[in-house]
């Protein structure tokens, strides 16, 4: 069995937010074939053991980094030409770590972009990156919706990254991407591998049936992540009083862990409840006569768009919104991010239940089919074969 080591810019467990998701089905993927050790920064000492999730893991290593030392890594780009987030996640410590030991093992896996440069700098026979999302991409994006000086930092660090992935691209013997889009947006490399989010089935009787007669608009993320911001901004500003008009009862839910100011500040708006955190989201999905996702900006699939399809919602999103998940659009609603169009197809779905009822009974079964786990495991072993070599 090969030795290999999983190394995360932060503590996978709990799952809460898209990347944890993520990175804990690759690790525990990685461990049904592997002999695997795990290195990992933290903001703190007190966090639970990976091994109280993935017993398989044989060496747990955590390297803990405050936010006075966050501090001083963002300072250094402006002298070292990185990209922002690549510095933010750099720990002298862990380096050291990663570049005495590189020799112990077969391969290393970083599970995520930001990880990449731990392996570059350490001896290690073969390697191996989750890139997922294509940074350079979201980064862009963000910048399109920005203005000002804001924009032109995120045009920056666009530019650092597209230097930075394009690096990883050339000295990674394989490189997993979440979708086509975020593969092909940067030319160059033999080996990139499509891996998806596998989503666990949900049983009948805690799907939605539509038979509430609420008008209950939902929308479900990590509420500190700027494209989450940007779109429930747009949906609660623009699409939401347009809505109001026609539909005087509806209501707009805002559900997410770590709401930044602004949008608490929408809680404040007609029609819009900010829950913050929720024990679980399950029951928001099932209860919700829509489900909303209006990405302006972002990349790769939007795990919260496969929960809601999961559960049998009804959903609504943005061409953005629907990247990597087009074999599924038959399954629900894609708009132009147009806040006339907007308002309209939500009203339409508000004032007939029976509209898109019937592909949204059907989207369990096609997202168990394109998003389970089974073919995620085979893509995943795929992937993890080309330094293994198995499949």
């Amino acid at each position: 069995m090969k030795k290999a080591l999983f190394i995360s810019h932060q503590p996978v467990f709990p799952v809460i937010g898209g990347d944890n998701v993520r990175m804990s089905q690759s690790l525990r993927l990685l461990a049904e074939i592997c002999d695997v050790d795990v290195a990992y920064l933290s903001k703190t000492d007190d966090v639970p053991s990976f091994k109280d999730y993935v017993p398989q893991i044989s060496g747990e290593h955590r390297f803990v980094a405050g936010p006075i030392r966050r501090c001083g890594r963002i300072l250094r780009t402006i002298v070292n030409g990185n990209a922002e987030v690549v510095n933010h996640f750099r720990a002298g410590d862990l380096m050291k770590w990663v570049k005495r030991n590189a020799s112990r093992y077969d391969f290393v896996f970083c599970a995520s972009p930001v990880m990449g440069q731990y392996a570059l700098n350490g001896d290690f026979k073969r390697r191996i990156i989750d890139m997922t999302d294509c940074l350079t991409m979201n980064f862009e994006r963000t910048a399109e919706s920005r203005h000002g000086l804001m924009r032109r930092l995120f045009i920056e660090e666009a530019r650092r990254m597209e230097k930075y992935e394009k690096r990883c691209i050339m000295n990674f013997d394989a490189l997993a991407y979440i979708a086509s889009a975020d593969r092909d947006y940067i030319a160059g490399g033999k080996n990139k591998f499509i891996v998806g989010n596998a989503v666990r089935e949900i049983p009948e009787n805690e799907r939605n049936h539509h038979g509430t007669e609420s008008r209950r608009l939902v929308f479900v993320g990590k509420m500190n992540y700027a494209p989450n911001i940007l779109a429930v901004n747009f949906f609660a500003r623009e699409v939401m009083p347009l809505v109001l008009r026609k539909c005087p009862d509806a209501e707009f839910l805002i559900v997410g862990t770590k709401p930044t100011g602004a949008v608490e500040n929408l809680g404040n708006l007609p029609g819009v409840t900010v829950t913050g955190g929720v024990p679980e989201v399950g029951s928001y999905f099932s209860g919700a006569s829509v489900v909303v996702a209006p990405m302006l900006s972002g990349s790769g699939v939007q795990n919260k768009i496969l929960e809601a399809l999961a559960y049998g919602a009804r959903v609504i999103t943005t061409p953005t919104g629907a990247e990597g998940m087009e074999s599924l659009e038959d399954v629900m609603t894609v708009v132009e991010p147009d806040s006339g169009l907007w308002a309209e197809q939500v009203v339409a779905m508000l004032r007939d239940p029976s509209y898109m009822r019937e592909s949204a009974a059907h989207a369990p079964g096609r997202v168990s089919e394109e998003f389970g786990i089974a073919k995620v495991r085979k893509e995943f072993r795929t992937f993890v074969g080309t330094v293994t070599g198995s499949d």
